[in-house]
This record gives C-alpha cells, sequence and structure tokens, in this order.
C-alpha cells in the first residue's frame, strides 16, 4: 500500500526543510532512525532564509550540502551569529539528513582563499588584495540583491561602495578556479 502524506512529504529533501523550518515538526530521520525536532519559525522568516540563500549563495552547481551551509551563513547575516533561528535552520537540514552534527560549521571564508580584505566596515572604497585576474567579486545587500559585481583587474581590487546605503552586505567572491568564499562586510 502506497502512502501519500502531501505536497511537502513527497516534495524534494528543500522542500520538505522549508516546511519543516516554516511549521516545526519532530520525528525520526528516515537514513538512520534518530531523532529530530524542529522549532517553528514561521514561513516570512524561512521565505527570508530561503530567498537570500537561493539569490545570494546558491548557483547552478550547488547541491544540498551547499544549501545548508549557505542557508545558515544567510541566517547569520540576517539575524546574528547567535540567533536561535540559527540552531533551527540547521536541525531543518538535519532533520531531511542533510547534514550530520559533524558536519555543522561556518561556510567558506576568506582565509581559505589566502585574501585581505579592508577596511571592514567599510565608508567609501573596499578593498581586496590577493584575488587573481578574472576572479569575480559580487556584494548582496541583506535582501539578497546583487548591488555591485565586478571582475577583479588586478591583484589588489578597489569596490566603490561610497553610493550604497549603511548597513550589512554579504561579499562572494569566485576565483578563476571556482573557488568561493563569501563574508559579511558592513558599510557605514
Amino acid at each position: 500500500m502506497l502512502l501519500s502524506y502531501g505536497v511537502h512529504t513527497n516534495s524534494s529533501v528543500q522542500n520538505y526543510w522549508f516546511y519543516l523550518l516554516s511549521e516545526g515538526g519532530f520525528g525520526y530521520r528516515e537514513s538512520d532512525s534518530r531523532p529530530y525536532h524542529v522549532e517553528k519559525i514561521g514561513m516570512d522568516t524561512a521565505a527570508i532564509i530561503a530567498y537570500l540563500t537561493l539569490t545570494a549563495y546558491l548557483n547552478p552547481k550547488s547541491n544540498f550540502i551547499d544549501a545548508a551551509i549557505y542557508s545558515i551563513a544567510a541566517t547569520k547575516l540576517l539575524f546574528g551569529d547567535s540567533s536561535p533561528l540559527v540552531k533551527e535552520v540547521t536541525n531543518a537540514w538535519y532533520a531531511v539528513g542533510v547534514l550530520n552534527t559533524a558536519d555543522i560549521n561556518n561556510p567558506a571564508d576568506f582565509s581559505s582563499l589566502g585574501l585581505i580584505i579592508y577596511p571592514n566596515p567599510a565608508n567609501e572604497v573596499l578593498n581586496i588584495q590577493g584575488l587573481e585576474t578574472g576572479s569575480n567579486i559580487e556584494l548582496y545587500d541583506v535582501m539578497g540583491r546583487l548591488v555591485l559585481q565586478q571582475e577583479c583587474n588586478s591583484t589588489i581590487t578597489k569596490l566603490d561602495v561610497e553610493y550604497l546605503t549603511k548597513g550589512v552586505y554579504s561579499l562572494k567572491i569566485i576565483t578563476k578556479e571556482g573557488k568561493e568564499g563569501i563574508a559579511k562586510i558592513m558599510k557605514e
């Protein structure tokens, strides 16, 4: 007998993650029967996190692990590193079997790329030192809108941020080799 539990249970992994995040839930993971519990954060909050993740962090080559890591990063960017929402986003990925407790870590940062970014916070110009020519730089606002895009043309790239409004931005760098780094940037 085939049981049907509705679109959110029978749909993709990411849809079920969104459902659990929005509505909350508890049970046992299919993959290993370990228990999970996700507190409800509401559809509007889950939608903001999912939107920023999809528009600022993921690309056509992204997989579920990328979605998990970057949705955690988006939550930290939007609500702060110590927000209880970070725990619930992580718990939802754990519930759908994408993360194990050992997999929970911060997304790629620029130290792994050997870059120096200064000043942060920035007022007029943000300098990025150590990029190879041909690397791509993208800056996103907290709603996930691309506000600046530039190709690196020297070892020290200067981003004009003077016209941006004060606030928090997500800086994404993609090297020529396809390595990615994401960091929080403040505009004064």
